[in-house]
């Protein structure tokens, strides 16, 4: 039960963790983008007063659509979930490599008798640094979605968030079998598995093409054929 009780706790930590850095997200963009703005405001002014000296205009709003470019889900999400990712990595291997780079031999546990500690915890971190990056992109879809002032799309947004919590619960509980002798032979591929199913619900529940909200995929689109231009 104490397994339980800290499994639950250290999910419901990090899952909301995950959205207050999504809303605190949500404010450096909605700060970034009102200057976007009002610099777009300023320059347009400065044109109708001096219509002479704007002779670079298409260059500056060039400038101005690569900003918009780069402040997308897609890229900040994958940036956070690294982020997350790295310091769940660290926690997860960091101490054990830190210990056993000033020993000699090879250290067995009893959960795993045939496979290196070293090997079995580098794999739960590669695996769990994958899965942040997935949740943290759940983050920022459900997140968005919630602001949407349409029915729908809250109910999207609410329904990604829940999966959300759902996957990394399943991947956390999946690693308890390794307090049994040889539970890591059961650990890995269940939470392989929990990677797995996190990708499909990327890839088929939210859909690649339709995770970036319109507005965000009409100034992709259209901020990438101006760049070629």
């Amino acid at each position: 039960s104490s397994d339980i009780l800290l499994v639950l706790s250290a999910v419901i930590t990090q899952q909301a963790a995950r959205c207050a850095f999504v809303a605190l997200y949500h404010v450096v963009e909605g700060a970034i983008s009102a200057s976007i703005k009002l610099h777009e405001r300023q320059h347009r002014e400065l044109q109708q007063q001096h219509p002479a000296s704007s002779t670079n205009g298409q260059e500056e709003q060039n400038e101005r659509n690569l900003m918009r470019l780069e402040l997308n889900d897609w890229s900040c999400g994958i940036a956070g979930g690294i982020g997350f990712g790295a310091m769940h990595a660290l926690m997860l291997y960091g101490t054990l490599l830190a210990s056993e780079s000033s020993t000699l031999g090879t250290l067995y546990q009893q959960s795993c008798p045939r496979i290196p500690s070293l090997v079995n915890s580098a794999l739960n971190a590669m695996m769990f640094s994958l899965l942040d990056i997935l949740l943290m992109l759940f983050a920022f879809y459900g997140m968005r979605r919630r602001r949407s002032i349409a029915p729908k799309q809250k109910k999207a947004g609410n329904v990604t968030i829940a999966a959300s919590f759902i996957i990394h619960l399943m991947g956390a509980f999946s690693t308890t079998a390794n307090s049994i002798q040889s539970g890591c032979y059961i650990a890995l591929p269940l939470l392989g598995a929990v990677l797995i199913a996190a990708s499909l619900f990327l890839c088929y529940g939210i859909g690649l093409a339709e995770f970036l909200p319109k507005n965000q995929r009409i100034q992709q689109s259209s901020s990438s054929r101006r760049v070629l231009i």
